[in-house]
């Protein structure tokens, strides 16, 4: 208040004190900036840079004649029946926040005239534009309304004119301050370059300045939170009417508990937020989940995350005079809290005396990052020395022995955060029998039967399910019971595998079998061959090993005769005939 003092003191004696007005509005002019130093919303830039900021209707980015750049508001074209709006996201409680500065520029032309633009401070962002002599403010939108209008609606007021209205909508025609173009001296508010425009709000004490001159002041208080924006319209006449470089000043702190950049941790771990404290300032973050004192401007900030996704987490920090509570600039951070991976992995199984075991890494994260993670395996094996840990992602261990083994796995992301798992096995099974017997004659005429009596291991679902066989004679066969004839008498050695279901081999069970020759069957026959008359058979068989015991005759009429000694005898035929004797 001692700032608006030395105004009217300066209004008073100005002809007097030239010197010390001189003097005394300089220290006015630095104390409005001094309380309203901090930037509360910005629209600039080549192109224009619209974050945070919400366009509506036809209002688009773009240049104006003789521009370039998109550097530019264009809240109409020249088109009739247009409207369009542009208005900052973060809305200002005024009730709190009772001093602030507006400055832009703004161009009015191109078209044949009408209908004017307004900056505005309303208690909801308009929806349902108007057109026309409403400069497209809707008639619900309460708030305060700084228009430039173009287009003569009631009145004598001339135009171009400045306005300065509050309440619901707009209304040209309610007698609030107008400062009407009756004098010939607005007519540079419609122009084809563009007006620097300041206004000044202080406690209810509204100022419009154009091209640094005052042309408008007015007394209206609003103690309601709402949105500062920019809203235009075309109805029957038209203009392109746009902005520029906008800033917003409020009197409140900057933001030195700025939240800075994003930060992130592992699970159990904690960041610190914010800056360091700054007296005179009080300072509120929510939510208040994880903070270790939302009243400060750098609490600390631990999370938890137990699951397999990274967990992010918004606070906002509010900045405020201590001794002026409620007015408060606004800033946000991300905490990220990075999911630790969860290893977990399965592996082969192998026979005894030793395999190669396949472990296959299925552990959970990111599907994209899961190939960048660092792993550490350790096989639980140290007699293999240096082999007993890898880094691969699925590798292999070869055992040599029967377990138990206790095999742990640790992954490690590109920000530290680890997960580790542990897992007992006993990958090497033990191997089947191979037992078997078999029946042979041991003559090579006949052939021989190969029984298995193979057993898996007494491990529950195993059994065995191939049995292999090695005749010694290049001939192999498959099958638990299987026959087999040999080609060519000697001593053979059949061998014997059997492999079970989980694919573990026996060992190779080996027997002999000898196979010997057939015996030479042949004899001589002596007269006289006639009916009745005995004919002397004489044997003359031989064999190369062993000896003969048993002899069959077949006579050739239907009489047989086994004998088992190889001894001369006689046989008379009782009928004449031609006969086939074997032996």
């Amino acid at each position: 208040m001692y700032s608006f003092r030395l105004y009217i003191l300066f209004q008073a004696y100005r002809k007097a004190l030239w010197i010390a007005s001189f003097l005394i509005i300089t220290v006015l002019n630095s104390n409005i900036l001094f309380a309203q130093d901090f930037e509360f919303a910005r629209l600039s830039g080549t192109p224009i840079n619209t974050n945070g900021w919400n366009m509506q209707g036809n209002a688009k980015v773009g240049s104006s004649p003789g521009s370039s750049g998109n550097g530019e508001i264009i809240l109409t074209d020249p088109i009739n029946g247009q409207s369009g709006a542009i208005f900052y996201n973060t809305p200002i409680n005024l009730s709190q926040c009772k001093k602030w500065v507006a400055e832009f520029e703004y161009r009015i032309n191109d078209g044949n005239i009408a209908d004017g633009l307004a900056f505005c401070y309303l208690d909801v962002p308009p929806s349902g534009f108007t057109s026309g002599g409403g400069v497209g403010i809707p008639a619900t939108a309460n708030g305060l309304k700084v228009v430039i209008d173009t287009w003569l609606n009631c009145g004598s007021d001339a135009v171009p004119k400045l306005q300065i209205r509050w309440g619901a909508g707009y209304n040209e025609c309610n007698g609030q301050p107008t400062r009407a173009n009756n004098d010939g001296q607005m007519g540079f508010l419609r122009s084809t370059t563009y007006n620097k425009c300041r206004i000044e709000y202080q406690e209810g004490n509204i100022k419009v300045i154009i091209n640094g001159i005052e042309y408008l002041t007015a007394f209206q208080t609003f103690n309601f939170t709402g949105y500062f924006g920019f809203t235009a319209s075309t109805g029957g006449f038209n203009d392109r009417q746009s902005i520029k470089n906008v800033r917003i000043f409020t009197e409140m702190p900057p933001s030195e508990a700025s939240a800075g950049n994003d930060v992130g941790f592992c699970p159990d771990g904690t960041a610190m937020l914010g800056a360091s404290p700054t007296a005179g300032y009080s300072y509120k973050w929510t939510p208040t989940g994880g903070l270790s004192n939302p009243a400060i401007s750098n609490p600390s900030v631990t999370l938890p995350n137990t699951g397999t996704n990274h967990v992010r987490q918004l606070y906002f920090v509010e900045t405020a005079f201590t001794d002026r509570p409620g007015c408060a600039s606004r800033d946000s951070v991300w905490v990220n809290v990075w999911a630790n991976p969860q290893p977990n992995f399965n592996n082969d199984t192998g026979c005894l005396p030793g395999s190669n075991i396949l472990f296959r890494n299925n552990s959970i994260y990111d599907p994209q990052q899961l190939n960048n993670l660092l792993w550490g395996w350790n096989f639980g094996d140290p007699a293999s020395g240096v082999l007993n840990n890898s880094a691969e992602v699925n590798p292999t261990h070869f055992y040599n022995r029967s377990g138990p083994f206790t095999v742990s796995l640790s992954a490690r992301t590109d920000k530290g955060c680890v997960g580790s798992f542990q897992k007992i096995i006993d990958p090497l099974l033990p191997k089947p029998t191979a037992e078997f017997s078999f029946t042979h004659s041991t003559c090579l005429a006949d052939s021989g039967l190969f029984a298995s009596s193979a057993a898996a291991p007494s491990i529950s679902g195993d059994s065995i399910v191939q049995w292999k066989w090695f005749f010694g004679d290049n001939q192999i066969a498959t099958g638990k019971t299987v026959s087999h004839k040999y080609a060519a008498p000697g001593t053979y050695e059949v061998k014997h595998v059997s492999i079970s279901s989980r694919v573990c081999v026996s060992d190779t069970v080996k027997k002999t079998i000898v196979v010997n020759p057939n015996p030479v069957a042949s004899f001589t026959l002596m007269g006289p061959f006639c009916q009745n008359r005995n004919l002397n058979f004489v044997n003359t068989s031989t064999t190369a090993t062993g000896s003969i015991v048993r002899w069959q005759w077949n006579m050739g009429n239907g009489q047989i005769f086994d004998r088992n000694n190889g001894s001369p005898f006689t046989y008379a035929f009782p009928t004449d005939g031609t006969f086939m004797v074997k032996l």
